[in-house]
């Protein structure tokens, strides 16, 4: 069963990301949606579950997608990571020092690209 995290301050992108990721995973999975950073590191550290994607915006207002990233990896959290970002060129080069970023995913993305990523992250076709 997997488990994908989704956070996202824009809440219409939130919705469309966490509908892609269902249609993804189907009955073989579990979706949760944030819209604060620090509402889902909140979550994911009280369930003590690790998720098995974590899917973030890049550019938010209390943390932005590789701070929050990197607050995960510190407390030992290692999945798999999709950053979706317009600030494309920005986030390639912050991301040069590697993060365990599996994805960067460009804004605006095709549905099926980002299905795609999503089921290649998590090793489903």
């Amino acid at each position: 069963m997997s488990r994908i995290i989704i956070c996202d301050d824009n809440v219409a992108h939130l919705h469309l990301i966490s509908k892609i990721a269902e249609k993804v995973v189907g009955n073989a999975g579990t979706v949760e949606q944030f819209s604060s950073p620090l509402d889902m590191l909140h979550a994911v550290f009280e369930k003590g579950e690790k998720p098995d994607l974590i899917i973030l915006d890049y550019m938010m207002p209390e943390l932005d997608g590789l701070q929050t990233l990197r607050i995960l990896r510190d407390k030992g959290v290692m999945s798999k990571a999709v950053i979706v970002s317009a600030y494309f060129k920005e986030v390639v080069e912050k991301l040069i020092p590697s993060n365990n970023v599996s994805v960067i995913v460009n804004k605006p993305f095709s549905v099926q690209d980002l299905s795609d990523r999503i089921g290649a992250a998590l090793g489903i076709k």
